[in-house]
């Protein structure tokens, strides 16, 4: 997993690695629940592929939220 890395590159300097690691384990440790949870109720009122449509466009709203926020992964143009 490359979350310390990015947790130690975000927080360099500031003295709250370690707090925000915590922080970070927490939101995925929420996530994997809640996701799990809320498939889990879709699929039984929807059925499995309202489901995973809907896994996939968190994901995709999670994709989406990393390139707008994160500098690291945006395109620089050479020139």
């Amino acid at each position: 997993m490359l979350f310390p890395l990015i947790v130690a590159d975000v927080t360099r300097e500031t003295g709250r690695y370690t707090t925000s690691l915590g922080l970070v384990g927490l939101a995925i440790g929420g996530g994997a629940t809640l996701s799990t949870t809320g498939a889990g109720l879709v699929a039984d009122h929807l059925g499995v592929t309202a489901a995973f449509l809907s896994l996939a466009a968190v994901g995709a709203c999670a994709t989406i939220l990393v390139w707008a926020l994160m500098p690291e992964t945006r395109v620089v143009a050479e020139g």
